[in-house]
């Protein structure tokens, strides 16, 4: 049994770091239909996220908060391995029109688990377009097209390799915090954006070092980056003046 992976100081500080910046983002969130059930959606885990989320599908009245919860929601089924549910809700984001990276790259490994392998590269390669800095995309495509080329088994399901060890998150998490620091002519709009761009890439690399953890350790940090992603995404939906101007995306202004 892997022992705890133990959480380092940065990976927190980053976290922080980030939630300052968003001091805005409870008086948006207001308007949901429900606090509750805007807090369990995107900050719980589980059934607890799954039951939020719920609610918000079944109360708002707007398409955008329920394309959102459905992604939110199909991400916390995938935690559950209910894979099937999982790609139900999905593919009711991407129905209402969900642009974001995420929802192909969660969507892409329900596919995976469910045996779908080829539709799960289609998702993967959708994600790549819209976000080409992830190097992990490309080895989840590169992996299914080898067993679907009856190569070697790889790990993960299906023979996807979703379930590697790479080295330290918090180490690799830093990094990118580091590498990608948030700018002081940025406003509150950017730095939204800039949550859900570190949110985002933060959730990509996590897959790669589940092994080094403890499960509850990796539902942990999977909700606080869930969380960042999505807090970020809807708070720099609700400053934007264009639709469709928020990505996962390194903001340049």
């Amino acid at each position: 049994m892997l022992a705890p992976f133990k959480r380092a100081a940065p990976f927190d500080m980053v976290l922080v770091a980030i939630a300052a910046a968003m001091v805005a983002w409870p008086a948006a969130r207001a308007q949901a239909p429900s606090q509750q059930s805007w807090h369990d959606c995107f900050e719980g885990t589980g059934q607890t996220a799954v039951q939020g989320c719920t609610l918000i599908i079944q109360s708002s009245e707007d398409e955008q908060p329920r394309s959102d919860a459905h992604a939110v929601r199909g991400s916390a089924y995938i935690g559950l391995q209910n894979y099937t549910a999982a790609l139900a809700d999905l593919n009711a984001a991407v129905a209402m029109d969900s642009p974001h990276y995420a929802t192909y790259f969660d969507r892409g490994i329900a596919q995976a688990h469910l045996g779908n392998l080829e539709a799960a590269i289609a998702d993967w390669q959708q994600a790549q377009r819209m976000n080409p800095d992830d190097p992990d995309l490309q080895r989840y495509i590169d992996s299914t097209r080898q067993a679907l080329a009856g190569g070697e088994p790889l790990e993960g399901a299906d023979g996807v390799e979703i379930a590697s060890c790479t080295g330290d998150f918090d180490a690799a998490f830093t990094a990118l915090g580091n590498n990608s620091a948030p700018q002081a002519r940025w406003g509150a709009r950017a730095n939204f954006q800039y949550s859900y761009y570190l949110g985002t890439q933060g959730l990509a690399r996590l897959e790669n070092h589940r092994n080094c953890m403890s499960d509850a350790d990796y539902q942990g940090r999977r909700r606080q980056l869930e969380g960042m992603r999505d807090q970020g995404r809807n708070g720099c939906n609700q400053l934007s003046t264009a639709p469709g101007s928020c990505t996962a995306e390194y903001p340049t202004d």
